[in-house]
């Protein structure tokens, strides 16, 4: 049946929810939470969250400009606010990933075997768990988190609202948000944050709104429309990358 809008589709607890280590510095900084997300991988099938962490590994990042080459990022030479949002981007990541050497250093033992032979492949890992924090969680109720199936709904830059978000009791409710409500077989999209600009969404999330695809852009219109407002109707905001 055509589910009516304010009707609860599902709902997730929130111990199901992976969140930063309760300090807190964690609780705030994409540092804390890619900590948290590096520690669950590399504990493998002993973490209590390996089937998202299976999920989460499996998402190919090569999209995100964190990702990209040097030369990638000069393709964005005719569009100066993208080429400046990315660029402030991986300038915080670097910043990121030394802190994040600093706690791999103080704690040689969590590190997987393959990652204790030099610093280059760790660095990569370190910057992949970035790329997971700045595409994948949000802040729910001011702590950063990665919340399971909400990550893996595809964004719309449609201006539709798909879902709405809704927490009470120990549980996210997953809510219909569209004033027509949704049929049976219609796939579910969450729509992006409020007020962002298209060159935020793409050194954020790794998106062009507009294209409905992941990758580099190549139209550089894309990146200069701000189309559709940039609004998320899943309510989360993104974490703050100024923590």
């Amino acid at each position: 049946r055509r589910m009516r809008q304010g009707e609860t589709l599902f709902s997730i607890s929130t111990s199901a929810m992976l969140m930063p280590y309760a300090t807190e510095e964690d609780m705030v900084s994409p540092v804390g939470m890619a900590w948290r997300i590096l520690r669950e991988v590399w504990l493998g099938q002993d973490s209590d969250f390996a089937p998202l962490m299976n999920i989460i590994c499996a998402d190919d990042m090569q999209h995100h400009p964190l990702l990209w080459e040097d030369e990638e990022v000069r393709w964005l030479d005719v569009s100066l606010e993208a080429q400046e949002e990315i660029e402030k981007v991986r300038k915080s990541a670097d910043e990121s990933i030394e802190r994040l050497l600093e706690r791999a250093r103080a704690e040689p033992g969590v590190l997987p075997e393959h990652l204790r032979g030099g610093e280059k492949a760790l660095r990569q890992e370190l910057r992949w768990a970035l790329c997971i924090v700045e595409a994948h969680c949000s802040n729910l109720e001011g702590v950063g988190t990665l919340i399971p199936v909400f990550h893996a709904i595809r964004n719309t830059s449609k201006g539709d609202p798909h879902i709405g978000l809704g927490p009470g009791n120990g549980f996210l409710h997953f809510l219909v948000a569209r004033a027509k409500g949704a049929k049976p077989g219609e796939e579910l999209l969450k729509d992006f944050n409020v007020g962002a600009s298209s060159p935020y969404l793409l050194a954020h999330l790794g998106i062009v709104p507009g294209s409905e695809v992941l990758g580099v852009p190549n139209d550089v219109e894309l990146l200069e429309s701000n189309d559709a407002g940039g609004r998320m109707m899943l309510q989360p905001d993104p974490v703050d990358k100024s923590a």
